[in-house]
């Protein structure tokens, strides 16, 4: 839970030399009917907790976007590098949950697929 909390959903570790790499998973269904990502900026505006772009210390972020074919891995670094450009290029926009909201920047697939260091085709 403490891991998840960091925004760390698993941890691989090299067999040889024992280094670790972690990762965060990103799941989006409105990816492909609008073209963008929803890039979390605030978690829960009642709390002010951050989003994952801006507070997760993963490695890297695999991002999936429902019907596409690929995952594209991301460095966690690059969200936090870009997220002022972006915050005065993309739209923000709200979601709600119960009783507070998300916030998020909605950045085009191509242009986050750019900075991906991997992107796996799946099927």
């Amino acid at each position: 839970m403490a891991d998840q909390k960091r925004g760390i959903d698993r941890i691989f570790v090299n067999k040889e030399t024992g280094q670790e790499l972690t990762v965060e998973y990103k799941t989006d269904s409105r990816t492909q009917r609008t073209g963008n990502c929803f890039i979390e900026t605030v978690s829960n505006n009642s709390t002010g907790a951050l989003g994952w772009a801006l507070k997760g210390r993963a490695d890297f972020v695999v991002y999936y976007a429902l019907g596409y074919e690929e995952a594209i891995v991301v460095k966690s670094s690059i969200f936090r590098e870009h997220i002022a450009e972006w915050l005065f290029k993309y739209e923000a926009r709200p979601v709600k949950n119960r009783g507070y909201l998300t916030f998020g920047l909605l950045v085009p697939w191509y242009v986050v697929k750019e900075k991906a260091d991997t992107i796996i085709t799946l099927g």
